[in-house]
């Protein structure tokens, strides 16, 4: 299920998986080679992630000792993926173009607030699964 999920939001799960691993500071530059990404990106991805958090989950930063989450005693992994899951538009495609096939491909980009252009041409395994999907049901 992980690989449909967009680039950005596997890498995000994983760096919280790391940190909720270890309970622990992580440098920036540690993470970075662990995630295969840029400084950069990381932390353009902690700036989304400080946004997109669940209610009592925290990650806090700081320039001398890198990252580190904060959780709720009673936190667990799996509320982790199932809050990702329901924030990933490839995944809002894909299980829409099963229970709402007769929706056209402007209707879904109108319902994930980006444009039709951009919906077929994403890169992501959803995208690419529903476009066959809505190809199929044009015949």
């Amino acid at each position: 299920m992980r690989t449909l999920l967009e680039k950005s939001i596997r890498r995000r799960m994983e760096l919280l998986e790391i940190l909720i691993a270890d309970n622990r500071w992580y440098k920036l530059e540690d993470l970075a080679v662990k995630l295969e990404c840029s400084k950069r990106t990381l932390n353009n991805d902690i700036a989304a992630l400080q946004e997109e958090l669940m209610a009592d989950w925290t990650l806090q930063t700081s320039r001398k000792l890198g990252v580190q989450l904060d959780t709720p005693e009673t936190a667990h992994i799996d509320q982790l993926y199932q809050h990702f899951m329901q924030m990933s538009t490839s995944i809002k495609l894909l299980l829409g173009s099963f229970y709402e096939r007769n929706k056209t491909v402007e209707e879904w980009a109108d319902v994930l607030f980006i444009s039709p252009s951009s919906l077929l041409s994403s890169d992501s395994p959803g995208a690419k699964q529903s476009e066959s999907i809505w190809c199929d049901a044009k015949r």
